[in-house]
């Protein structure tokens, strides 16, 4: 559990205390661990959505940059490159940085589920990676006929393997 910064709850550890759902929320205000059963889930956000009725709990990214896929693929991964070369620089105070890539095209033959576990897109030389997935997600973005158009959001690294570097 952690608080938001656009969710303007001051203590999110007593209000998931305050609901009587939970089996155990330790921790301070913003930050700890929350336990609840799988059954009582669903009354925990009926619940939440009934109190805060004019808070919009969905998932927010806060993205740093927005590069559309339309430019010149080779300016795109110079660009990822460059961000990934400058992981170590990113810690407390300065945080990595949130890109949205938007109009990512995918098909069959730039995608692909590694290990059961890991998909990955290809475009040119850039790879997004998604780790701890399915095969129900991946079957939902694979198509044998045509493309799908999607957004990714995510962080820039070089990935090294086998001697070569790719963002």
């Amino acid at each position: 559990m952690r608080g938001a910064p656009h969710i303007p709850i001051t203590d999110t550890r007593q209000m998931f205390l305050d609901t009587g759902l939970v089996e155990y929320c330790e921790g301070h205000s913003n930050a700890g661990g929350v336990g609840i059963k799988d059954s009582a889930f669903p009354l925990l956000i009926k619940s939440l959505n009934e109190k805060y009725p004019d808070i919009d709990f969905s998932p927010m990214w806060f993205i740093d940059l927005k590069i559309p896929m339309t430019y010149p693929i080779d300016h795109i991964e110079e660009w990822v490159y460059d961000l990934g070369k400058m992981n170590d620089y990113w810690g407390q105070g300065l945080e990595k940085p949130y890109v949205l890539f938007t109009k990512v095209r995918i098909n069959k033959d730039n995608i692909q589920i590694m290990k059961g576990t890991t998909i990955k897109i290809t475009c040119g030389q850039l790879s997004f990676i998604k780790f701890n997935t399915n095969e129900d997600e991946f079957n939902a973005l694979y198509s044998d006929t045509g493309w799908k158009e999607l957004s990714v959001i995510g962080t820039c690294a070089i990935n090294k393997w086998n001697g070569y570097e790719n963002p």
